[in-house]
């Protein structure tokens, strides 16, 4: 993806969500939004550095909204719906326009699952809803214990 797809994006989110992520703005859902897409874009292996210039922020802004998603996403049912939706309008983009993410390192993509294990073995209590979260994170209940000590 480059700039001009990025601006093109940043309208479709707009445009789904009647705002303007791209304002000089504090206020609680604009920031969420503005985040969730951040994530997402980091996700799919795209830079601290281009994220932060499609959204005229700087890459600290951005290494704190994976930061602060990482965290919120387990707990905040509310905030994973809200990131799922920024997701579904960045998933339909890219398959509109034909667009790749870039590809993650595997050794990135490994730490991303021992976090995301590290955080269900946090958050989450309960067996059924363990297993739904694996599910989600495309982690095996090998992989979940291999990450964790808990033993389900």
């Amino acid at each position: 993806m480059n700039l001009h797809q990025a601006k093109d994006l940043i309208t479709k989110i707009n445009t789904e969500f009647t705002v303007n992520i791209t304002e000089n703005s504090r206020k609680r859902y604009l920031v969420d939004i503005r985040h969730c897409l951040m994530y997402s874009l980091r996700k799919r292996g795209y830079g601290l550095t281009f994220i932060a210039k499609m959204l005229g922020k700087n890459h600290a802004t951005v290494i704190h909204a994976v930061k602060k998603i990482d965290a919120l996403f387990m707990v905040d049912k509310d905030f994973t719906k809200l990131c799922e939706a920024v997701e579904e309008v960045i998933d339909n983009y890219f398959l509109d326009n034909h667009i790749h993410g870039k590809n993650l390192h595997s050794e990135s993509y490994e730490s991303m699952k021992m976090a995301s294990c590290r955080l269900i073995n946090e958050y989450v209590e309960s067996e059924p809803e363990v297993e739904r979260w694996l599910l989600r994170f495309n982690i095996t209940w090998s992989e979940y214990r291999t990450f964790t000590s808990r033993q389900l």
